[in-house]
């Protein structure tokens, strides 16, 4: 439940533009857009001949987020990503569900 920024990797995209998405994490409102994010990335790694890992990782969380402790942004975005804010203990406190990050039927 780490951002970027606190992973001490370098901002991309947006993170350039605006600092404080650097700051954020990366969330989609269903388990499925989060799958298919991280397909897409390992698809366009596979296409360009990149022999790396995605980095969006093997597991996608269910957050069962409630109260003021989180900050959200982007919460109308048609593909359902937005960034949310909120502290480490809290959003990893916040994990109600655990699945791998694979299509599910």
């Amino acid at each position: 439940m780490k951002s970027n920024a606190a992973k001490a990797r370098f901002p991309r995209g947006r993170e350039v533009r605006q600092p404080t998405i650097h700051e954020g994490l990366s969330v989609y409102r269903s388990r499925q857009g989060a799958i298919n994010r991280r397909r897409l990335v390992a698809e366009r790694l596979e296409r360009l001949g990149r022999d790396e890992p995605v980095l969006i990782g093997d597991y996608v969380a269910r957050l069962q987020l409630e109260g003021p402790d989180v900050g959200y942004e982007d919460r109308d975005e048609a593909d359902g990503h937005m960034t949310i804010w909120g502290e480490p203990f809290r959003l990893a406190g916040a994990v109600a569900d655990i699945f791998p990050a694979e299509a599910h039927p």
